[in-house]
C-alpha cells in the first residue's frame, strides 16, 4: 500500500518529552523520502549523523549559522538559510531540531 505524504514536520524538543496519547508511531522509508533538517548546533549534527547512519538518501540541511562540524558533515547538502515555503513543500519530512520558537 502506498501513501502520499505532504510534508510532515517534526519539531524535536529535548527539554519537554511528549506524554500521554500524543505519541503516534510511524515508520518511514528514508531511502525514498526527501528529508529536510533545520537547525544550527550539536543536536542538529547528531540528527544528521543518525540520518546518514540509517541510510537516508535525500537529506537537505538548512542552517543560518551552523557549527563547523555540522557544516562539514552536511557538505554540499547545506543551505545557509532557513527553509522558505518552496523548500517546505519539496520535503517529505522536516525535522526542526534546535531553533527557538520564534524561528521555528
Amino acid at each position: 500500500m502506498n501513501f502520499l505524504i505532504s510534508t510532515l514536520i517534526v519539531r524535536v524538543n529535548q527539554q519537554k518529552p511528549f506524554r500521554g496519547s500524543t505519541m503516534f508511531p510511524i515508520n518511514l522509508d528514508l531511502t525514498r523520502l526527501s528529508v529536510a533538517l533545520v537547525g544550527n548546533g550539536q543536536p542538529t549534527l547528531n540528527r544528521l549523523q543518525q540520518l546518514d547512519g540509517d541510510g537516508a538518501k535525500y537529506v537537505t540541511v538548512y542552517s543560518e549559522n551552523p557549527i563547523p562540524e555540522l557544516a562539514r558533515q552536511a557538505g554540499d547538502r547545506l543551505h545557509r538559510y532557513l527553509p522558505n515555503s518552496a523548500d517546505v513543500n519539496a520535503a517529505s519530512i522536516m525535522f526542526i531540531v534546535d531553533l527557538g520558537e520564534e524561528k521555528a
